[in-house]
C-alpha cells in the first residue's frame, strides 16, 4: 500500500526540466529518481529553534509508523 502524495498541477507537466534551486541541481544534469527516489522528507531552512521544533513534531508524529 502506497502512502505517496501526488501534486496535481498541470503547469508542472509542461516543464521539461525540473529545477531544484536550493540544491543547485536540475533534472537535465542529474537523474533525480536515481539520486533521490527513496527520499521521504526534505525540510529546509529556518532558525535553529524552529527547525528543532519541527523535527520533534515530525518524530513524535511518525515514530512507530512505517513510512
Amino acid at each position: 500500500m502506497s502512502n505517496a502524495v501526488y501534486v496535481e498541477n498541470p503547469n508542472l507537466d509542461k516543464n521539461e526540466i525540473v529545477y531544484l534551486y536550493h540544491f543547485t541541481i536540475d533534472s537535465k544534469t542529474t537523474n533525480l529518481e536515481e539520486k533521490f527516489g527513496d527520499t521521504k522528507f526534505v525540510i529546509m531552512g529556518g532558525k535553529n529553534e524552529r527547525m528543532k521544533i519541527i523535527a520533534k513534531k515530525l518524530y513524535d508524529g511518525l515514530k512507530g509508523k512505517e513510512i
